[in-house]
Protein backbone atom coordinates (compact mmCIF):
# COMPACT_ATOMS: atom_id res chain seq x y z
CA UNK A 1 0.00 0.00 0.00
CA UNK A 2 2.84 2.36 -0.51
CA UNK A 3 3.50 3.40 3.00
CA UNK A 4 0.15 3.91 3.86
CA UNK A 5 -1.13 2.59 7.30
CA UNK A 6 -4.66 0.74 7.52
CA UNK A 7 -7.36 2.41 9.64
CA UNK A 8 -8.87 0.04 12.39
CA UNK A 9 -12.03 -1.25 12.18
CA UNK A 10 -12.97 0.37 15.38
CA UNK A 11 -12.18 3.63 14.00
CA UNK A 12 -14.12 2.72 10.76
CA UNK A 13 -17.10 1.29 12.76
CA UNK A 14 -17.10 4.90 14.97
CA UNK A 15 -16.81 7.11 11.80
CA UNK A 16 -19.89 5.82 9.85
CA UNK A 17 -21.76 5.34 13.24
CA UNK A 18 -20.68 9.78 13.79
CA UNK A 19 -21.94 9.78 9.89
CA UNK A 20 -25.08 7.70 10.67
CA UNK A 21 -25.62 10.64 13.52
CA UNK A 22 -24.64 13.90 11.29
CA UNK A 23 -26.46 12.72 8.18
CA UNK A 24 -29.73 10.52 10.19
CA UNK A 25 -33.42 10.32 8.75
CA UNK A 26 -35.00 13.69 8.56
CA UNK A 27 -31.57 15.75 8.27
CA UNK A 28 -31.73 17.74 5.14
CA UNK A 29 -28.77 19.32 4.14
CA UNK A 30 -29.56 22.65 2.16
CA UNK A 31 -28.96 21.61 -1.72
CA UNK A 32 -27.77 18.21 -1.42
CA UNK A 33 -31.32 17.29 0.54
CA UNK A 34 -31.81 13.93 2.30
CA UNK A 35 -30.19 11.89 -0.28
CA UNK A 36 -26.55 11.37 0.98
CA UNK A 37 -28.21 10.57 4.20
CA UNK A 38 -30.58 8.42 2.73
CA UNK A 39 -27.55 6.55 1.17
CA UNK A 40 -25.30 6.48 4.01
CA UNK A 41 -28.19 5.35 6.53
CA UNK A 42 -28.12 1.88 4.29
CA UNK A 43 -24.48 1.56 3.91
CA UNK A 44 -23.88 1.77 7.21
CA UNK A 45 -25.73 -2.16 6.94
CA UNK A 46 -22.96 -3.37 4.04
CA UNK A 47 -20.50 -5.14 5.62
CA UNK A 48 -18.10 -4.61 2.67
CA UNK A 49 -18.10 -1.01 3.68
CA UNK A 50 -17.74 -1.39 7.04
CA UNK A 51 -14.48 -1.98 6.81
CA UNK A 52 -13.70 0.65 5.06
CA UNK A 53 -13.60 4.51 6.57
CA UNK A 54 -16.00 6.58 5.33
CA UNK A 55 -15.50 9.90 4.27
CA UNK A 56 -18.19 12.61 2.87
CA UNK A 57 -17.14 15.91 0.92
CA UNK A 58 -20.28 18.48 -0.11
CA UNK A 59 -22.14 15.85 -1.57
CA UNK A 60 -20.31 12.56 -2.22
CA UNK A 61 -19.52 9.37 -0.05
CA UNK A 62 -15.96 7.63 -0.22
CA UNK A 63 -14.21 5.14 1.16
CA UNK A 64 -10.96 4.65 2.51
CA UNK A 65 -8.40 1.75 3.60
CA UNK A 66 -6.09 4.56 4.99
CA UNK A 67 -8.55 7.19 6.27
CA UNK A 68 -6.20 9.88 5.21
CA UNK A 69 -8.77 12.14 3.21
CA UNK A 70 -5.33 13.37 0.82
CA UNK A 71 -4.64 9.47 -0.09
CA UNK A 72 -9.02 9.15 -1.12
CA UNK A 73 -8.03 9.92 -5.09
CA UNK A 74 -4.97 7.36 -5.32
CA UNK A 75 -6.78 4.66 -3.43
CA UNK A 76 -9.16 4.12 -6.53
CA UNK A 77 -12.30 3.33 -5.00
CA UNK A 78 -15.67 4.68 -6.43
CA UNK A 79 -17.95 7.40 -4.99
CA UNK A 80 -21.41 8.21 -5.02
CA UNK A 81 -22.96 11.80 -5.54
CA UNK A 82 -25.84 12.20 -3.84
CA UNK A 83 -28.31 15.14 -5.11
CA UNK A 84 -31.98 15.50 -3.85
CA UNK A 85 -34.16 12.63 -5.98
CA UNK A 86 -30.94 11.16 -8.14
CA UNK A 87 -27.82 9.09 -7.30
CA UNK A 88 -24.49 8.98 -9.30
CA UNK A 89 -21.55 6.22 -8.82
CA UNK A 90 -18.88 7.57 -9.67
CA UNK A 91 -14.79 6.19 -10.73
CA UNK A 92 -12.09 8.22 -11.52
CA UNK A 93 -10.74 11.71 -10.44
CA UNK A 94 -10.42 15.22 -12.10
CA UNK A 95 -10.94 14.68 -15.64
CA UNK A 96 -11.06 11.44 -16.08
CA UNK A 97 -14.04 10.64 -13.55
CA UNK A 98 -17.19 9.17 -15.34
CA UNK A 99 -20.33 7.92 -14.05
CA UNK A 100 -20.93 4.30 -13.99
CA UNK A 101 -24.59 4.85 -12.78
CA UNK A 102 -27.20 7.36 -12.52
CA UNK A 103 -30.62 6.52 -10.85
CA UNK A 104 -33.04 7.69 -8.54
CA UNK A 105 -33.23 4.74 -6.28
CA UNK A 106 -30.43 4.48 -3.55
CA UNK A 107 -30.54 0.51 -3.02
CA UNK A 108 -29.51 0.21 -7.12
CA UNK A 109 -26.94 3.18 -6.35
CA UNK A 110 -25.43 1.68 -3.06
CA UNK A 111 -25.40 -1.91 -4.72
CA UNK A 112 -23.80 -0.92 -7.61
CA UNK A 113 -21.23 1.38 -5.15
CA UNK A 114 -20.87 -2.46 -2.99
CA UNK A 115 -19.80 -4.11 -6.29
CA UNK A 116 -17.56 -1.73 -7.38
CA UNK A 117 -15.88 -1.36 -3.50
CA UNK A 118 -15.46 -5.17 -3.72
CA UNK A 119 -13.84 -5.17 -7.20
CA UNK A 120 -11.62 -2.86 -6.43
CA UNK A 121 -10.68 -4.34 -2.94
CA UNK A 122 -10.09 -8.39 -4.81
CA UNK A 123 -7.70 -6.06 -7.49
CA UNK A 124 -5.83 -4.48 -4.62
CA UNK A 125 -5.19 -7.77 -2.77
CA UNK A 126 -2.07 -9.32 -5.03
CA UNK A 127 -0.37 -5.98 -5.08
CA UNK A 128 -0.38 -5.91 -1.45
CA UNK A 129 0.94 -9.62 -1.18
CA UNK A 130 3.80 -8.51 -3.56
CA UNK A 131 4.99 -5.54 -1.32
CA UNK A 132 7.88 -5.56 1.56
Amino acid sequence: MSGRVRVGAAECRREWARLREEWGPGREHGWIGSSLGELIAAAVDEPVLLRLFPYTSMNELHVSQSGDFRQYGGEGFPGVVGWEGGYHVVEGAGGDRRTVLSTPDPARALACFVELVERRLVERRPAERRAP
